[in-house]
Protein backbone atom coordinates (compact mmCIF):
# COMPACT_ATOMS: atom_id res chain seq x y z
CA UNK A 1 0.00 0.00 0.00
CA UNK A 2 2.82 2.38 0.92
CA UNK A 3 4.57 1.64 -2.37
CA UNK A 4 1.45 2.59 -4.38
CA UNK A 5 1.28 5.99 -2.66
CA UNK A 6 4.99 6.62 -3.30
CA UNK A 7 4.60 5.70 -6.99
CA UNK A 8 1.51 7.89 -7.27
CA UNK A 9 3.26 10.89 -5.65
CA UNK A 10 6.34 10.45 -7.85
CA UNK A 11 4.11 10.19 -10.92
CA UNK A 12 2.33 13.43 -10.00
CA UNK A 13 5.63 15.20 -9.40
CA UNK A 14 6.98 13.97 -12.74
CA UNK A 15 3.76 15.02 -14.51
CA UNK A 16 3.91 18.51 -12.95
CA UNK A 17 7.58 18.89 -13.91
CA UNK A 18 6.90 17.86 -17.51
CA UNK A 19 3.95 20.26 -17.65
CA UNK A 20 6.02 23.16 -16.35
CA UNK A 21 8.90 22.32 -18.66
CA UNK A 22 6.53 22.15 -21.65
CA UNK A 23 5.04 25.59 -20.85
CA UNK A 24 8.39 27.33 -20.61
CA UNK A 25 11.05 27.89 -23.20
CA UNK A 26 11.23 29.92 -26.35
CA UNK A 27 8.10 29.79 -28.50
CA UNK A 28 8.06 30.70 -32.18
CA UNK A 29 5.15 31.57 -34.38
CA UNK A 30 4.72 29.31 -37.35
CA UNK A 31 3.70 30.55 -40.75
CA UNK A 32 0.43 29.34 -42.20
CA UNK A 33 0.48 28.04 -45.74
CA UNK A 34 -1.84 30.05 -47.98
CA UNK A 35 -3.99 28.21 -50.47
CA UNK A 36 -4.16 29.94 -53.87
CA UNK A 37 -7.89 29.17 -54.06
CA UNK A 38 -8.61 31.40 -51.05
CA UNK A 39 -9.04 35.12 -51.88
CA UNK A 40 -6.07 37.21 -50.82
CA UNK A 41 -6.63 39.45 -47.82
CA UNK A 42 -5.31 42.93 -47.25
CA UNK A 43 -4.38 43.68 -43.67
CA UNK A 44 -5.65 47.02 -42.40
CA UNK A 45 -3.83 46.97 -39.06
CA UNK A 46 -0.36 48.49 -38.98
CA UNK A 47 1.92 46.15 -37.03
CA UNK A 48 3.81 49.01 -35.40
CA UNK A 49 1.06 51.11 -33.87
CA UNK A 50 -2.05 48.90 -34.13
CA UNK A 51 -4.07 51.70 -35.72
CA UNK A 52 -6.98 50.75 -37.94
CA UNK A 53 -7.68 52.67 -41.13
CA UNK A 54 -10.90 54.61 -41.03
CA UNK A 55 -13.84 53.39 -43.07
CA UNK A 56 -15.53 56.76 -43.15
CA UNK A 57 -14.87 57.16 -46.86
CA UNK A 58 -18.13 55.47 -47.77
CA UNK A 59 -20.11 58.67 -47.20
CA UNK A 60 -22.28 57.36 -44.37
CA UNK A 61 -22.29 59.53 -41.28
CA UNK A 62 -24.67 57.46 -39.20
CA UNK A 63 -23.47 56.11 -35.89
CA UNK A 64 -24.75 53.01 -34.16
CA UNK A 65 -25.26 53.12 -30.39
CA UNK A 66 -26.43 50.51 -27.90
CA UNK A 67 -28.11 50.64 -24.50
CA UNK A 68 -29.50 48.14 -22.05
CA UNK A 69 -33.29 48.11 -21.70
CA UNK A 70 -35.67 45.79 -19.86
CA UNK A 71 -38.26 45.76 -22.66
CA UNK A 72 -39.20 47.27 -26.04
CA UNK A 73 -41.11 50.15 -24.43
CA UNK A 74 -38.13 51.20 -22.35
CA UNK A 75 -35.94 51.05 -25.47
CA UNK A 76 -38.39 53.37 -27.24
CA UNK A 77 -38.37 55.78 -24.27
CA UNK A 78 -34.56 55.93 -24.39
CA UNK A 79 -34.75 56.77 -28.09
CA UNK A 80 -37.15 59.65 -27.32
CA UNK A 81 -34.92 60.97 -24.51
CA UNK A 82 -31.91 61.21 -26.80
CA UNK A 83 -33.82 62.08 -29.98
CA UNK A 84 -32.41 59.09 -31.86
CA UNK A 85 -33.95 56.22 -33.84
CA UNK A 86 -34.44 52.75 -32.37
CA UNK A 87 -33.13 50.22 -34.89
CA UNK A 88 -33.72 47.00 -33.00
CA UNK A 89 -34.34 45.50 -29.59
CA UNK A 90 -33.45 41.95 -28.61
CA UNK A 91 -32.61 40.17 -25.35
CA UNK A 92 -32.27 43.35 -23.30
CA UNK A 93 -30.06 45.22 -25.78
CA UNK A 94 -31.41 48.13 -27.80
CA UNK A 95 -29.58 49.33 -30.91
CA UNK A 96 -29.98 52.90 -32.15
CA UNK A 97 -28.85 54.84 -35.21
CA UNK A 98 -28.23 58.55 -35.39
CA UNK A 99 -26.38 61.16 -37.38
CA UNK A 100 -25.66 63.17 -34.20
CA UNK A 101 -22.26 63.30 -32.55
CA UNK A 102 -22.08 60.18 -30.34
CA UNK A 103 -19.80 61.81 -27.76
CA UNK A 104 -22.26 64.69 -27.29
CA UNK A 105 -25.11 62.20 -26.84
CA UNK A 106 -23.15 60.27 -24.23
CA UNK A 107 -22.34 63.48 -22.35
CA UNK A 108 -26.02 64.55 -22.56
CA UNK A 109 -26.99 61.25 -20.96
CA UNK A 110 -24.48 61.68 -18.16
CA UNK A 111 -25.63 65.25 -17.43
CA UNK A 112 -29.33 64.31 -17.36
CA UNK A 113 -28.84 60.86 -15.77
CA UNK A 114 -30.38 59.05 -18.74
CA UNK A 115 -29.70 55.36 -19.30
CA UNK A 116 -26.16 54.97 -20.63
CA UNK A 117 -25.47 54.80 -24.36
CA UNK A 118 -22.42 53.05 -25.72
CA UNK A 119 -21.03 53.52 -29.20
CA UNK A 120 -21.18 50.29 -31.17
CA UNK A 121 -17.76 49.99 -32.79
CA UNK A 122 -17.40 47.68 -35.73
CA UNK A 123 -13.91 47.29 -37.09
CA UNK A 124 -12.84 45.06 -39.91
CA UNK A 125 -9.26 43.91 -39.70
CA UNK A 126 -9.12 42.29 -43.12
CA UNK A 127 -10.82 42.86 -46.45
CA UNK A 128 -10.66 41.21 -49.84
CA UNK A 129 -8.44 42.87 -52.43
Amino acid sequence: MKMKIVVLVLGLILLAAVGLWGCGGKKELTKVAVDDNIPKLQKLVDKNDFSVESSENDGSTTTELTALADNQEEAEEIAELYGIELSSYSYGVATYTTDKNPQELIELGIENEYPALIQNYEQELYMEQ
